[in-house]
């Protein structure tokens, strides 16, 4: 358990919801922290600065956190702490691991829990985390929970806490660039995102199948994702692919700025028989409405997002995140757009594939909650086709 204050103060560079930002306001005078009164003489607020904004839409970042439990110099002995390894604050990874310690923190008194999201490149860092024992909780990809289930990843001892929302495989281009189909990419420049990153799993699980052209067919580039509005913006790229939560910040400055289209993976039959052999594939549907131009749904393939922490973490713990977000879902939907769709029965039957720990089971018990011992996922083969089916709708 990281409960040492030396590891806290150090990680605590990335705390929660808006970061280095949130923590130097809290070493500023009290006047400059509230808004001053007309001729008060006292300093306006700093703003945080532009890269903390995320889609420059207040409707895409979480509230900011009650910023009582983070640690102070007189933290009580039996104070614990949690770091949830999530991903870019450009992602939804990071939105939701805020969104887990906001809820923690609304019932703190009950058991001074301290929590903090911590910022990371995303699911293959947190995957490699668990494994060394560097992240006690941490978001994954449903695949990789499943692949880590029938022992094809190993990510240390990992158990399953809940699935969260469906991460939708989304392709944003060039508004002239006019594609009916991922196929129609070939030839073009298109962003895969770094060696090992979720769009170049997607690309290569797509390409595979004759749904997506093989990597020599385009012109392949690396770029992060912070990066991409800018570059679609200047026609250094073509389009970018990949499978998150929507909306996610970064897709919507490039469809604010860029006039970007909004693609996804459509339902073909070669598409749901896809789907239908790959027990974590689902088929979703970005909302209408999730970007600037996107007015219809877009229909797609994806994957859960799931939270899994170490089999050794401390079981009050998980037990206590597993209360805070699901006793009170309305809250937790409220937090961040992407998790307005979060659904109770989902949250415990897809994409669970690790056994639950120990600590999510106490509370699913607690309340009568079907729970599996972990998914057999060669009985699950097949159980994906459709489950999905417009739940981001």
């Amino acid at each position: 358990m990281l409960a040492k204050r030396d590891t806290m103060g150090r990680r605590l560079v990335h705390a929660t919801a808006v970061g280095v930002g949130l923590l130097a306001l809290t070493a500023m005078p009290a006047a400059a922290q509230s808004p001053s009164a007309p001729g008060s003489g006292a300093p306006p607020p700093l703003p945080l600065p532009p890269s903390m904004m995320g889609d420059f839409s207040a409707d895409l970042m979480p509230d900011l956190p009650d910023l009582s439990t983070l640690p102070r110099a007189d933290t009580e002995d039996d104070d614990r702490f949690v770091i949830i390894h999530s991903g870019h604050t450009s992602g939804v990874y990071y939105l939701a691991a805020a969104a887990i310690c906001e809820a923690l923190g609304a019932t703190f008194e009950d058991h001074r829990i301290h929590c903090a999201a911590e910022r990371t490149t995303g699911d293959p860092e947190n995957a490699a985390a668990l494994k060394s024992g560097e992240a006690e909780v941490a978001l994954i990809q449903g695949d990789d929970n499943y692949r880590a289930a029938v022992g094809e990843a190993d990510i240390g001892p990992a158990r399953s806490i809940m699935s969260l929302f469906y991460e939708s495989a989304v392709v944003v281009s060039r508004p002239e660039v006019d594609i009916a189909a991922v196929r129609d990419l070939d030839g073009l420049t298109v962003n895969l995102g770094p060696d090992e990153s979720a769009p170049r799993h997607l690309w290569s699980l797509l390409s595979q199948h004759g749904i997506a052209p093989k990597p020599d067919a385009i012109v392949l580039t690396q770029y992060e994702r912070p990066a991409l509005h800018r570059l679609m913006c200047e026609e250094e790229i073509d389009a970018y692919v990949d499978w998150i939560g929507h909306p996610a910040p970064y897709i919507g400055r490039t469809a604010r700025y860029c006039n970007a289209r909004i693609g996804g993976v459509p339902w073909t039959e070669t598409v749901t028989d896809l789907v239908d052999r790959t027990p974590w594939l689902y088929r979703t549907v970005i909302p209408g409405g999730s970007y600037v131009g996107q007015d219809e749904p877009v229909k797609t393939i994806g994957t859960r997002a799931t939270l899994v922490a170490r089999a050794d973490t401390d079981a009050e713990i998980v037990y206590h995140i597993t209360r805070a977000v699901l006793s009170d879902l309305e809250r937790f939907r409220g937090y961040a757009r992407a998790l307005r769709a979060s659904s109770l029965v989902p949250m415990i039957s897809e994409g669970n594939y690790l056994p639950f720990h120990a600590g999510a089971r106490r509370y699913f018990d607690e309340q009568g909650l079907p729970a599996a011992a972990g998914v057999d996922a060669e009985a699950s083969a097949g159980a994906g086709a459709g489950a999905g089916a417009g739940a981001d709708g």
